[in-house]
Formats: C-alpha cells, structure tokens, sequence
C-alpha cells in the first residue's frame, strides 16, 4: 500500500512539474511576443523619425503626405466649381456678404467713438481697437445686428 501511495505522490508530483513547465512555457512564448511587438513598435518609431522632416518648410516643400486618387480629384475639381458658381458667388450669398461687412464695420466704428457703449472691461482696455474688435468677435451674428441697429438706426438686414 505504501508502493501505490508512493507512486500516486509520484503522478501528482509529474503533474504539479508538468502544470509549472507549461506555464513557464506560456509565459516565455508571451514574453517573445511582447518583445516581437515593441521590436515592431521601435521599428516603426525610427522608420517615422527617419522619414520626418526637419522643419515646416521642409513639409511644406515635400511631396504630398495623402492625396485623392486622379478620379476623385477630378470629381472634387467639379464639385469646387459648382459651388463657387452656385453657392459662394451667388449674387444673394454676395449681398448678404456686403452688408454683413458693412454692419461690422460701423459696428467697430461706433464702439471705438463711444466705447461706453461696450461693456467696462473692454471700454477701458488699453489697446481700444483691439477691444473692440475682440468685443464684435464675440457676438453672435443676431447680437451684432441688433446692437448695429441700437447704435446707427440702421437696419441692413429684414427684421
């Protein structure tokens, strides 16, 4: 009896051994792919730096980094013209535009006659132009027609 207790301690020992030679295993076979994949990463890394150039101008002047295929140049080429003739030189897209510029300007004008009109902070900036035009910057296009018309009288634009 003591013969089969000594070889079932035995066969739980080759298990035990077994169990622990496969882990080792597992984790060695991990740890080479880990270091296979930061080899690649490293690799890629240097490719990058390699292939980077020194400065702005150097990418300015470089070949292109992506670019649209000969068709889908073509077809951006068309869409860009369509738009130019139908929607960005359209002659009430460029009657708003002027309008929308002029209502900035006597904007900007009227402020910088009577900064009071803006509030305390950029009423009494040191550099008043720059105040003011931070102060239009922020308005929304409703705001800045309404204020327009509070300081000229002026309506540009259909209520």
């Amino acid at each position: 009896m003591r013969a089969l207790r000594h070889r079932t301690d035995h066969g739980q020992l080759s298990v035990l051994i077994l169990g622990f030679v496969v882990l080792a295993m597992v984790l060695i076979a991990g740890g080479v792919d880990v270091t296979a994949a930061q080899l690649a990463r490293i690799r890629l890394v240097d490719a990058v730096d390699a292939a980077a150039p020194n400065d702005a101008d150097a990418l300015r002047h470089g070949p292109p980094l992506a670019r649209f295929s000969d068709a889908q140049q073509a077809r951006n080429a068309e869409l860009k013209r369509f738009l130019f003739r139908e929607l960005y030189r359209h002659p009430r897209v460029a009657d708003m535009t002027a309008r929308a510029r002029t209502a900035v300007a006597e904007l900007f004008d009227a402020y910088r006659v009577a900064p009071q009109e803006m509030p305390a902070d950029y009423a009494g900036a040191t550099d008043a132009p720059r105040a003011v035009a931070d102060y239009i910057a922020g308005m929304t296009d409703r705001y800045a027609l309404r204020e327009h018309h509070r300081l000229t009288g002026r309506r540009l634009f259909d209520a």
